[in-house]
């Protein structure tokens, strides 16, 4: 923890946001195409209607 917050102290903002945002944007892209690939798997296996359940029900949980 010690190191983190020296380098939260002395390190340029610049390189402190690439460092830390770049794994949260790898992490919302891996999501991202887990959801394209859900939607087609259930899309073409089961059917629109299905899609369209599964849709509701993700929206219905937010």
């Amino acid at each position: 923890m010690d190191e983190r917050q020296n380098m939260m102290g002395s390190y340029p903002i610049n390189k402190l946001l690439l460092k830390f945002s770049i794994p949260a944007i790898i992490g919302m892209l891996v999501m991202a195409l887990y959801n394209i690939e859900d939607g087609i798997f259930i899309g073409r296996g089961v059917g629109a209607l299905a899609l369209g359940g599964v849709i509701i029900y993700c929206f219905k949980k937010l």
